[in-house]
This record gives structure tokens, C-alpha cells and sequence, in this order.
């Protein structure tokens, strides 16, 4: 993956914590829009590492519970995760 792919990977993750994931349910507000780009950097560099669907899902999930103070939405952080892996997958490969 080259320097604009990686730099690509970490914007959609960006976008899929702010539109998709959005614990927090602020995707409508523009002034939230860095809300969850603290934690993008991370997942950007789990995927990179070739973490498991299942890491990045428990991850996002300990945020949502334990910095957070809301419910697990386990199935939910499942598919975030997912589609995460879908694009870092994406840009091994086609991107």
C-alpha cells in the first residue's frame, strides 16, 4: 500500500467512526465533526497491523463502555469493524 492509499485508509476509517460507528449519535451535528478522529489514528494502525476483525471490534466497544459510559452495541461494532477490514483490504489490493 503506498503513502495515499494508507492516507485514504485513515480518512474512510475517520468518515466510518463519525457517520456509521457514532456511539454518541452527533453525525448530524457539523460542529462534532472531529469527535472521533482521536480514535482513528489507533484503528488506522490495528488495521495496518493486520489486527482481526474481533480486536477492532473490542476496541471500539471498550471506548463506547469504558470512556464512554454507554451500552455495549457488540453486533453493531462487528460490522463497523468489518467494513473497516473490507477497505484496509480494498486498498491492499485494488486501491
Amino acid at each position: 500500500m503506498n503513502e495515499a492509499q494508507k492516507q485514504q485508509l485513515m480518512y474512510r476509517i475517520d468518515e466510518i467512526l463519525y457517520y456509521l460507528w457514532d456511539p454518541i449519535g452527533v453525525n448530524d451535528a457539523p460542529g462534532a465533526r472531529d469527535e472521533y478522529s482521536s480514535y482513528a489514528g489507533h484503528v488506522w494502525k490495528m488495521a495496518m497491523g493486520g489486527e482481526a476483525k474481533e480486536s477492532i471490534s473490542n476496541y471500539l466497544t471498550d471506548i463506547t463502555v469504558s470512556r464512554m459510559g454507554l451500552k455495549a452495541r457488540k453486533e453493531h461494532d462487528n460490522d463497523i469493524a468489518k467494513l473497516i477490514i473490507r477497505w484496509k483490504e480494498y486498498f491492499d489490493n485494488f486501491g
